[in-house]
């Protein structure tokens, strides 16, 4: 009679040689080292009994016989979890052990954007193919499901083909697992309703919505009057919404109020501009809120003084919401954010447990005797405006820009010894008693980041140095002093499709993101 128990997990062996100079001995251990366990953890599926031989002799050192199965488990999901998508894909192959181990990293976040892949598949889009694969009876594909993200017009080209299910909510039911649901750099029209209505059944946590343009100011009120908003972690960052040109346009009054997990002021201001007073914002209640307005393409003196004139709204919602506010985040990049806090009061911001400001641009030796102090007297300005009770702030974050490495006229050690760190965290702590952390964040923008990793690793080794120093100087005052290697996005201009023909850079350049 035929078994039906399933075989063992297969073995694999190797017996050879490796380098000396392969075990790390470098910059940053704990990473190299779960590096070096990588492409060991390759190589075993690569090599069976076979020796590797490289010269000189006397740099060899004998490996013994090793099995995968010897690792730990907890090693061998740390090692997959490092792994990128192609070595995910390759060791899925390998045995129904390690599918069940790559799986859910390679299906951990779902990223439906790329406008121009779709030009090959009009008939027969991704996103359609997905909601099939949840349609079959066995699949397993939900369960590993963390995150979808929406964006980039990905529906430009195929609007018209993805035709209502009847069984959406019975689809949205099996990714029972999901936590984030993100749209980003699109325009909200361009999303089918048959989507729509899927991704507005999917059971997620908290839904991201960022540097999203929406044409029709009835479609943003259908967003916010939508049931899954008041059950949601809900993001609201650098949305715009073209106001109403006429009343019997605009929509009507707000149905409930709302609270965001994280706001910021170009968000805020769109409910003045579709509703045309600031009721409706005494209804808007935020944990963490961004004093931040996206930069103006034209800058002229109507254009200040347009921007100038939401002052009111965002002063309206800091009186209003300040007492709930836990977290304030100030970018310091553009001169209208500037002057918003310059005439900002913060006195009603009076449970506030963490300060985030940037970005202060550091990286040559001129800019930290001259530029690095006028922001920084920017910084203090803004610290000391806030209200005696700002005693509950628990953590300061700090962001500071490197210059081009190329163009800087000192080394980074140089400029890093140069900032008063010291000084600086001990003026905050007499500044907030109840502070336990300050973070440095060094780092620079995305763009001018060949490789990002990479950039970090050296930040990390750079940062170690000065942070002994500065702990040691500082372990008197009780406060956590940290300092993080940090690469940030640039913030996007908002495009909107008009034809196939002119399709705008999803990824044009305007200014910095502190998040």
């Amino acid at each position: 009679m035929p078994s039906f128990r399933s075989p063992p997990p297969p073995t694999y062996t190797l017996r050879g040689k490796f380098l000396i100079e392969d075990v790390p001995t470098h910059k940053a251990p704990s990473h190299s080292l779960l590096k070096f366990f990588i492409n060991l953890f390759s190589s075993l599926f690569c090599f069976t009994n076979t020796t590797i031989e490289s010269e000189p002799e006397d740099s060899l050192v004998d490996i013994p016989v090793l099995r995968v199965m010897d690792f730990p488990l907890e090693i061998i999901e740390i090692i997959i979890g490092m792994a990128d998508k192609p070595s995910l894909l390759r060791l899925s192959l390998a045995s129904h052990f390690f599918l069940c181990l790559a799986r859910p990293h390679l299906f951990h976040s779902l990223a439906f954007f790329e406008a121009e892949c779709f030009r090959l598949h009009r008939d027969n889009p991704r996103f359609d193919r997905f909601l099939n694969l949840l349609d079959c009876q066995n699949n397993t594909l939900a369960a590993c499901v963390r995150s979808i993200h929406i964006g980039h017009e990905m529906f430009f080209y195929n609007k018209g083909i993805f035709k209502r299910r009847d069984n959406v909510h019975i689809l949205a039911a099996k990714l029972s697992r999901i936590t984030t649901l993100q749209f980003s750099r699109m325009t909200w029209e361009i999303i089918p309703p048959a989507v729509l209505e899927f991704l507005f059944a999917v059971p997620a946590k908290e839904v991201r919505i960022e540097f999203v343009q929406f044409a029709d100011p009835v479609s943003f009120a259908g967003l916010l009057d939508a049931s899954f908003m008041t059950r949601v972690n809900v993001f609201l960052h650098d949305v715009d919404v073209t106001p109403p040109t006429s009343p019997s346009l605009q929509p009507g009054p707000l149905k409930q109020n709302f609270h965001f997990t994280s706001l910021d002021a170009t968000s805020l201001v769109n409910f003045h501009k579709v509703w045309g007073s600031d009721r409706t914002i005494e209804q808007i209640t935020a944990d963490t809120f961004h004093l931040w307005l996206t930069p103006r393409p034209i800058k002229n003196a109507g254009a200040v003084k347009q921007v100038h004139k939401l002052f009111p709204s965002i002063q309206t919602f800091l009186n209003c919401s300040g007492p709930r506010l836990k977290t304030l985040c100030i970018n310091l990049t553009d001169p209208d954010t500037l002057d918003l806090c310059k005439e900002a009061d913060l006195s009603r911001c009076i449970t506030l447990k963490r300060i985030n400001i940037g970005i202060i641009d550091i990286g040559v030796l001129d800019m930290v005797e001259s530029d690095v102090l006028i922001q920084m007297s920017i910084v203090w300005k803004l610290l000391e405006s806030l209200p005696p009770s700002s005693a509950t702030i628990e953590e300061v974050g700090l962001i500071f820009a490197v210059a081009d490495r190329d163009k800087a006229l000192g080394t980074l050690p140089e400029v890093l010894q140069s900032i008063p760190w010291a000084s600086t965290a001990r003026r905050l702590r007499d500044t907030f008693p109840a502070l336990c952390q300050v973070k440095f964040k060094v780092g620079a923008p995305h763009s001018v980041v060949k490789d990002p990793a990479a950039e970090k690793a050296d930040l990390a080794h750079e940062l170690e140095v000065v942070s002994e120093d500065v702990c040691w100087e500082l372990e008197e005052i009780g406060v956590q002093i940290v300092f993080e290697p940090h690469v940030w996005q640039y913030r996007v201009e908002r495009t909107v499709r008009c034809n196939t023909d002119a399709i705008d850079d999803p990824y044009a350049e305007s200014s910095h993101s502190i998040d």
